[in-house]
């Protein structure tokens, strides 16, 4: 989905109403993930893959059991550090990069609450990862359950 940016009174107004299937506060900006967005994708059948922080992880998580999260980890600290600091368009004050790095800390906590990790050491590497988490997903019991089912059932029938 694309980024549509809004007026922070016009985000305050959506998240009042609920509008959001998650939402966050992350380092002053507000971002979110419309509902209406999402549902009209996923009733066309299409997978999506949210790129969310922990805060809205954490919203959907425990709102929807059909979703799946994918934690996507630094290598280690140190490559963190240097990724921000190398991130083109983003002039990161010291202070704003020790906040960064103590945010990365923090959220790191929450690595346990997620079904999949992924350790960000190659992007191409990282990409087939993914790909093949999405994969397995689709083939999940629960994704083909009912074809599975009615497969079962015309087996039985032959008895």
């Amino acid at each position: 989905m694309d980024y549509n940016f809004i007026p922070r009174d016009r985000f305050e107004a959506l998240r009042v109403a609920g509008e959001f299937l998650e939402w966050a506060d992350v380092y002053g900006h507000f971002y979110g993930t419309r509902a209406s967005d999402t549902q009209l994708r996923l009733s066309r059948g299409v997978d999506l893959v949210l790129v969310i922080d922990v805060q809205g992880a954490g919203q959907l998580r425990c709102s929807d059991d059909g979703v799946i999260s994918i934690f996507v980890l630094p290598p280690s600290p140190e490559e963190l550090h240097s990724r921000l600091r190398q991130r083109s368009g983003s002039e990161l004050t010291k202070g704003e990069l020790e906040c960064r790095l103590a945010t990365a800390r923090k959220e790191i906590e929450s690595v346990e609450d997620y079904h999949y990790v992924v350790v960000n050491d190659d992007l191409e590497a990282c990409i087939e990862r993914l790909s093949c988490i999405i994969l397995a997903e689709r083939l999940s019991q629960r994704a083909v359950g009912s074809r599975v089912q009615a497969i079962a059932a015309a087996f039985r029938g032959q008895g």
